[in-house]
């Protein structure tokens, strides 16, 4: 993680998943609702930007967190917070975190978080993303994906 002392904080985005309550499901950590990860929708709702409506710094860091919530039947759904750049339909700057869902009781909500140092960017319109992956067919629930940009502090 960065330094803090040297780094602006700016909260860049929540994306809650209001608008994802499908027949009545209304399980939210935050809101009315969180996006049923399943078969066939194994990626969620997330978040993108272009690295040059982003930042004129060489470097950032991104935490970027989520929560998940452990299905009620117990089951420990195989799931990833990723953070990632898309160049040319191609991803490098690959990060991925999972989660580990054991270590809460089922119904239970768990926030994830990760340091997202930027790598060299390869072209300025290359796209920055964090979005939550379903590695199976298990469903789960995400809510609450959050990106905080920190940047460096010019030198005088």
């Amino acid at each position: 993680s960065p330094d803090r002392a040297r780094y602006h904080r700016i909260p860049l985005a929540r994306v809650g998943n209001d608008v994802d309550h499908e027949a009545g499901d209304t399980i939210a950590f935050r809101g009315n609702g969180s996006f049923r990860l399943e078969a066939g929708r194994e990626f969620s709702p997330g978040w993108s930007c272009m690295w040059k409506d982003l930042t004129n710094c060489d470097h950032i860091w991104l935490e970027v967190s989520c929560r998940m919530q452990r299905p009620m039947d117990g089951s420990t759904p195989p799931v990833s917070l990723v953070t990632t750049f898309d160049h040319l339909g191609d991803n490098y700057g690959y990060m991925a975190r999972d989660m580990d869902l054991a270590t809460v009781a089922p119904g239970e909500w768990m926030r994830v978080s990760q340091w997202y140092l930027s790598p060299e960017v390869r072209r300025p319109t290359d796209v920055l993303k964090a979005y939550c992956w379903l590695r199976d067919t298990l469903p789960v629930h995400v809510d609450d994906l959050e990106v905080i940009l920190y940047e460096p502090i010019e030198q005088p």
